[in-house]
């Protein structure tokens, strides 16, 4: 696994499944992996309050979806977080090989972070929730 490459990766489990948290362009990340994962590495991105009302994602990792954070303080979706989530999704979607279209999901102020990601890249969405 790509995150195991950079130095400050920490792997750890988040309930039963494997996680991985690294630092990425100065941000904290995090990426569960599900046991049995679909073909093409479909993924959920929540945007914020990663631990928060964990049902939904618990319920996609079970199903084989993969589960990603980055952590880009409370900057409430201003340009240069949505710069940050750009540099995310290219190493999800390039040198990881996730899907190009996740599931984002965007919790209280999260929705700032996904609606304004998506408004800029409607093509790199697959829904929001």
């Amino acid at each position: 696994m790509i995150f195991t490459s950079f130095a400050d990766c920490k792997l750890s489990e988040y309930s039963g499944f494997r996680m991985y948290d690294f630092t990425y362009n100065g941000c904290p990340c995090t990426v569960v992996e599900p046991s049995n994962p679909l073909p093409g590495r479909k993924w959920v991105w929540k945007a914020e309050f990663f631990t928060a009302f964990p049902a939904f994602e618990l319920e996609m990792l079970k199903r084989g979806w993969s589960l990603c954070f980055m952590g880009v303080g409370n900057t409430f979706g201003c340009p240069d977080a949505m710069k940050k989530f750009d540099f995310f999704y290219d190493l999800l979607t390039g040198d990881c090989g996730f899907a190009k279209r996740p599931v984002l999901l965007g919790l209280s102020r999260g929705g700032l972070y996904i609606y304004n990601w998506a408004c800029g890249n409607p093509d790199k969405c697959g829904c929001l929730y």
